[in-house]
């Protein structure tokens, strides 16, 4: 098994590239479920910066709610929204990457 590349902390906090891969739902229901889900965010992001230094990540639950906002409608955001090729978050989930192009 090789050995993953070290990756350069992000320069965005988990807030902005939150707020930033919900910044075009236009479903407002779900855009008021998304905004309100953010602290739940910004707590989980500081849980985790404290985990990885000390290579607990395998601590932290791996599910947690959030807020009211489903697994599947969390993983839209990642999926389509912050790793997806035309998701607004895209140029900050490719920024740790681009060393290699």
């Amino acid at each position: 098994m090789g050995l993953m590349p070290k990756l350069n902390k992000p320069t965005h906090s988990a807030k902005d590239a939150f707020e930033i891969s919900i910044s075009r739902v236009r479903n407002a229901d779900l855009k008021a479920r998304l905004v309100a889900a953010t602290d739940v965010i910004v707590a989980i992001s500081a849980d985790y910066e404290l985990a990885g230094p000390l290579q607990n990540l395998h601590l932290i639950p791996r599910t947690m709610p959030v807020a009211a906002v489903t697994k599947d409608e969390m993983e839209a955001v990642y999926t389509q929204r912050m790793a997806g090729l035309r998701g607004p978050a895209r140029p900050i989930y490719g920024a740790p990457w681009a060393f290699l192009q």
